[in-house]
């Protein structure tokens, strides 16, 4: 009887321990989701407080094979690692993966629906990510130069192409997000 007290007191103060230190490494955010990811703003404010506790290594991971499934042709499958990759720690390469492949696999429901209303919508939603992977740059600076350079020519391109009040561009202008996205000049 008493080593079974002296068990349960033992147990039990595991417990308590494992309960206080369960927060310890984990990021909490109750808004962090798909749509927190589209402001830069907010991803900002997450790496700030969030950067020590994040689990890269799992985000690193998951982000390997996003780039894999997407070497595959599976855009599908590779939207939803790039999206959880971004989630569990915003880089901008999560972000710029996630954005890239929703570009491509909205183009091809909107082609298949024959639907070009919400052109203009998923482009914005496209530039949402490519501004946040420029803020989560700005934080963590792991893009090379090229790559920083080539995303702040995709976001400019967007907005150029957003902000014009006819909905093409001159015929010079290359523009790898409406590339992507399908959308000829």
């Amino acid at each position: 009887m008493k080593k079974r007290l002296v068990l349960s007191t033992w147990l039990a103060s595991l417990l308590i321990l494992f309960s206080g230190l369960s927060g310890a490494g984990e990021v909490v955010e109750d808004s962090w989701d798909q749509t927190a990811l589209t402001k830069p703003e907010a991803v900002s404010a997450w790496l700030q407080k969030n950067t020590k506790a994040a689990d890269r290594k799992k985000a690193h991971l998951i982000l390997e094979h996003a780039i894999e499934t997407e070497k595959q042709g599976r855009v599908s499958a590779s939207i939803k690692l790039y999206g959880e990759s971004a989630l569990r720690f915003p880089t901008p390469m999560a972000l710029v993966g996630y954005a890239d492949n929703t570009l491509r696999d909205l183009s091809s429901v909107r082609t298949r629906q024959k639907d070009t209303s919400k052109i203009k919508g998923d482009l914005a939603s496209a530039l949402a990510l490519y501004r946040s992977a420029l803020a989560a740059d700005e934080q963590l600076k792991l893009l090379s130069a090229p790559s920083l350079a080539q995303l702040k020519t995709d976001e400019a391109c967007l907005d150029t192409y957003l902000k014009a009040t006819s909905p093409s561009l001159p015929q010079s202008t290359t523009c790898r997000p409406l590339t992507l996205y399908a959308v000829r000049p």
